[in-house]
C-alpha cells in the first residue's frame, strides 16, 4: 500500500515538472513511480508524454521558484521512500542535462555543517582554491585583479547560457562590475588588458561556488565592496551557503557596516547553531556597537557551543570590563521622575528585522492591487524602464495600505520586500507608544538610521499605522497631546527627508483598517506616493488562488509526502494561472473539487485569514486523531477541508443566525 501510494506521489511531481518543461525530472519522477509500482499505468502515459516532448525543450524562465518548490518536495519524497527498494529517483542523459546531483541531503548538511574562516584570517577558499604560499609568492595586485577581472567575464558567459529570470539580473549586476574593473585598468598606464576567456578553462565547480571563491580573492586584496558584490550574487543562486554569509559578514565589517554584518552572522547562526565561531564574531561586532550586553551573552553562547575556546573567554571579560566603565546609562528627561525601566531605553530594532522570502506570488487575488505596486517595485529593482525615464532617481517615498482586517496587507507588504530582495523592518507602531517624553521621537530616528545603513535600500512597514499616525490634536484645546503631536511630526520630518538621507533610500509601507484617522500632512503627495487597496476575494477565482497557497504551504510544512491527496496535490502543485483557467474556464474541470470549495467560502465573505485558519484547523484535527486514537486518517481530502469550512463558519455567525439563506445550492455541506 505505501509503495502504491508513493507511486502516486510521483506522478503527480513527474506531471507537474512536464507542465514547466523540466523533461528530466520528469522522467525521474516517472521512472521511479513504476520502479514502485510496475503496474502504473499513469506513469507510463508520463513516459510517452516524455519521449514525444522536443528534444529543446526547457523550463520557462518565470518557473524558477517553482522548480526549486517541486524538487524541495521531490527530496523530501525520496528521503520518505528512502527504505523502499528501487525508490530513488532516475534521471536519463538521453532526454536531456541531467539535474544537479543534490538529493542527498545528508551530504547537503555535512557540507554546511563545516566550520567557517576565521575572523582573522580573512575567508578559507573552497576546495580547489590555490593554497596560501604558494611557489612564486603572491601576485600583485595589478595582475591579481587582471585575473579576476578574466574570471568574472568567464561567469558572465556561463551566466547566459542559463536562460533564466534570475539569470538577466545577475547579468546586470555583472556587468556594472565588469566595466568598474576595465576603466580601473585602462587607467593604469602600460597595463596590458586581461586576456579573452576561455572556454576549454571552465572549473567543474558550481558557479556560485565560483562566484564564492572568486569573491574571496576581492577579499584577500583588500577589494571589500566586490567581494561583497560577488557573495551577493553567490547567495541569489543559492541562499543556503553557510559559509558565503560568514564571509560577507566578514567583508561589512571590515567596511564598518555593522548592522548589515550583524544580519549575516545570525543567518549563518540560523543555518548552523553549533558554529562557536559565528556567535564569536556576532559578539565582536557588538561590541564595536556598544552594546555589551548583547555581546556578552554571544561569547557565552559560544563557549557553551566550545568550552575551549580562549578567544570567547577573553573577550567576555574585555567586554565586562567596557560595560563598567562605561558605567549605568542614563535616564531620559520624562515626567517619571528619572525611573528607568526597559521601554524608556532607545530600542534596538534589529530584533524586527526580517529576509522575507515569498513573492506576489504568494498572494492571493488582488490583482489591482498588486499592479500598483509594480511600479515601486521595477524603481527599487533599478528596471530599465525606470531609468530611461528618470523614475530612478526619486525612489517612491511611502506606500500606504488600508482594507478591512485579514485581506493581506501585511502579506502584501512582506511580498514586495520579498520581490524586491531587501531588508524588510516589520514594526509594530505601537512600540512607540509609552509614557516618556521624546522617547518616541529618539526611537524613530535610530529606526531611520538603522534602515538606512543598509546598502541598496530597505523597507520599513508600520503596522496599524494610525496608532502613531492618526489625527494631531489643536493644542489651544482641553486635553490636547503634546506628546503624540511631537511624534507625528518627527515622522513626517523622516518622511520628507528620506530621498536626501545620506545613507541608503527607505521605502515606508503602513497597513491600517482605519484610512480615516491618519492625519492629512501623510495624504498629500511627496510622502505616500501610492495608497493602495487591499480588499476581500471578490471573485470565486481569488478565492480559489487563496485556498492553493495555504494547501500548498501545509503540504511543505509537513513532513510526509501525501499530507495531501492526489487530486489536492496535483492541484496545489500545478501552475496556478493555467489551473484556474482550467477549473473556471467555460469548460470547467475540476476533478478535486476545490472551485466549489472556494464558492462556498466566498459565500460566506471569508479572507485569506480565515481560509488559513480553516486549513490549520484541518491538519489539527489529523494530529488530534492520530494522537488520541493511535490511527492515521490518511492525507487531506476536500471533504475534511468542507467539515471544517462548516464549523468554522458556524462559530462565526451570532446566536439565531443561520447565515445566508439564497445562496444557490452553494450552502449544501453534505
Amino acid at each position: 500500500m505505501i509503495r502504491e501510494s508513493l507511486a502516486e506521489q510521483y506522478v503527480v511531481l513527474a506531471r507537474q515538472f512536464l507542465a514547466r518543461g523540466a523533461v528530466p525530472q520528469a522522467a525521474g519522477c516517472a521512472a521511479s513511480a513504476l520502479r514502485l509500482d510496475p503496474s502504473s499505468r499513469q506513469a507510463r502515459e508520463v513516459l510517452a508524454a516524455v519521449a514525444a516532448a522536443p528534444a529543446d525543450a526547457r523550463p520557462a524562465p518565470g518557473d524558477a521558484a517553482d522548480l526549486a518548490r517541486l524538487e524541495h518536495r521531490a527530496r523530501k519524497l525520496d528521503r520518505f521512500a528512502r527504505d523502499e527498494p528501487g525508490s530513488r529517483r532516475v534521471t536519463f542523459d538521453s532526454l536531456g542535462p541531467a539535474p544537479r546531483e543534490d538529493d542527498d541531503d545528508e551530504s547537503e548538511a555535512a557540507a554546511a555543517a563545516t566550520p567557517a574562516a576565521s575572523p582573522g584570517d580573512g575567508a578559507a577558499p573552497p576546495a580547489g582554491a590555490p593554497p596560501p604560499g604558494a611557489a612564486g609568492g603572491p601576485p600583485a595586485p595589478e595582475a591579481r585583479a587582471a585575473e579576476l577581472h578574466r574570471r568574472l567575464d568567464r561567469l558572465n558567459r556561463r551566466l547566459e547560457h542559463m536562460r533564466t529570470g534570475q539569470a538577466q539580473g545577475l547579468l546586470e549586476k555583472l556587468e556594472s562590475l565588469l566595466a568598474r574593473l576595465r576603466r580601473e585598468m585602462e587607467a593604469k598606464a602600460g597595463q596590458p588588458p586581461p586576456p579573452p576567456p576561455q572556454d576549454d578553462d571552465w572549473p567543474g565547480l558550481s558557479i556560485e561556488h565560483e562566484f564564492h571563491n572568486l569573491a574571496n580573492d576581492f577579499y584577500k586584496i583588500g577589494r571589500f565592496d566586490d567581494a561583497i558584490a560577488c557573495y551577493n550574487v553567490a547567495l541569489e543562486l543559492r541562499p543556503d551557503l553557510l559559509e558565503t554569509y560568514f564571509n560577507r559578514g566578514l567583508a561589512r565589517t571590515r567596511l564598518q557596516r555593522y548592522t548589515a554584518a550583524y544580519e549575516d552572522l545570525t543567518k549563518v547562526m540560523e543555518l548552523n547553531p553549533n558554529l562557536a565561531e559565528a556567535a564569536y564574531t556576532r559578539g565582536l561586532i557588538e561590541e564595536y556597537r556598544g552594546d555589551y550586553d548583547a555581546a556578552i551573552r554571544d561569547y557565552e553562547r559560544a563557549l557553551e557551543i566550545d568550552p575551549e575556546y580562549v578567544k570567547a573567554r577573553s573577550q567576555s571579560d574585555v567586554a565586562r570590563q567596557k560595560k563598567r566603565d562605561a558605567g549605568p546609562p542614563s535616564s531620559l528627561s520624562s515626567g517619571s521622575s528619572g525611573a528607568r525601566r526597559e521601554d524608556s531605553q532607545i530600542r534596538d530594532f534589529s530584533r524586527y528585522l526580517e529576509r522575507p522570502g515569498s513573492t506576489f506570488a504568494d498572494v492571493g487575488g488582488n490583482q489591482r492591487a498588486k499592479r500598483q505596486l509594480l511600479v515601486v517595485t521595477a524603481v527599487l529593482k533599478g528596471h530599465a524602464a525606470t531609468r530611461a525615464w528618470g523614475v530612478a532617481r526619486t525612489p517612491p517615498r511611502g506606500v500606504l495600505l488600508h482594507g478591512p482586517p485579514g485581506c493581506g496587507k501585511t502579506a502584501m507588504a512582506r511580498a514586495l520586500a520579498g520581490t524586491v530582495c531587501v531588508p524588510f523592518y516589520c514594526v509594530p507602531s505601537t512600540v512607540f507608544i509609552n509614557l516618556y517624553y521624546g522617547n518616541t521621537e529618539a526611537n524613530l530616528r535610530n529606526l531611520w538610521e538603522e534602515a538606512s545603513a543598509h546598502a541598496g535600500g530597505s523597507i520599513i512597514f508600520l503596522d496599524e499605522f494610525d496608532a502613531i499616525a492618526s489625527r494631531r490634536t489643536d493644542l489651544r484645546a482641553a486635553g490636547h497631546d503634546d506628546c503624540h503631536n511631537r511624534a507625528v511630526a518627527t515622522l513626517l520630518a523622516l518622511m520628507d527627508g528620506m530621498t536626501t538621507h545620506k545613507g541608503s533610500p527607505v521605502v515606508v509601507i503602513g497597513a491600517t483598517n482605519c484610512l480615516g484617522n491618519i492625519d492629512p500632512a501623510f495624504m498629500r503627495p511627496g510622502r505616500f506616493n501610492y495608497t493602495v487597496e487591499v480588499r476581500p476575494p471578490a471573485k470565486a477565482r481569488d478565492m480559489a488562488a487563496i485556498w492553493l497557497i495555504h494547501l500548498a504551504k501545509a503540504g511543505e510544512h509537513a513532513e510526509r509526502p501525501d499530507a495531501l491527496d492526489p487530486a489536492l496535490a496535483e492541484a496545489a502543485g500545478a501552475p496556478r494561472e493555467e489551473w484556474l483557467d482550467r477549473a473556471f474556464g467555460p469548460r470547467a474541470a475540476d476533478p478535486s473539487g476545490l472551485a466549489s470549495l472556494a464558492r462556498r467560502a466566498l459565500a460566506h465573505r471569508l479572507t485569506g485569514d480565515d481560509v488559513r485558519e480553516v486549513v490549520r484547523r484541518t491538519v489539527t484535527e489529523k494530529v488530534m486523531a492520530w494522537i488520541e486514537w493511535g490511527h492515521d486518517l490518511g492525507p487531506i481530502a476536500v471533504r475534511d477541508l468542507e467539515i471544517e469550512l462548516r464549523e468554522y463558519v458556524e462559530s462565526r455567525l451570532p446566536p439565531g443566525d443561520e447565515g445566508p439563506q439564497d445562496t444557490g445550492g452553494l450552502m449544501n455541506f453534505a
